[in-house]
């Protein structure tokens, strides 16, 4: 018997990473980028080619979303994310 293979939803991954933006942006520490890149790379990678760049730009606005309603260091996070975001929808 073939085992078979678990992909998690894309849904289920974009709300992962919606759910981590949103607390890495109000942390606003540089530290956390990593953590922000990784989850979108996650996304990018589990999500079926034809969804990718939609689900992105979908999880974008919600990072400028966050982006408008912060200020300092919180903000420059954001745009920081945004930038990586822009990157990955440029490959």
């Amino acid at each position: 018997m073939t085992p078979l293979k678990v992909n998690r939803a894309p849904a289920l991954t974009g709300g992962f990473f919606r759910s981590r933006s949103t607390r890495l942006i109000a942390k606003g520490d540089k530290d956390g980028l990593p953590l922000a890149e990784g989850a979108i790379n996650e996304y990018w990678d589990l999500t079926p080619t034809h969804a990718r760049r939609s689900g992105l730009r979908f999880l974008q606005q919600d990072v400028l979303t966050q982006r408008n309603a912060v200020l300092g260091d919180h903000r420059n996070f954001a745009d920081t994310v945004n930038a990586y975001i822009e990157k990955k929808l440029a490959e």
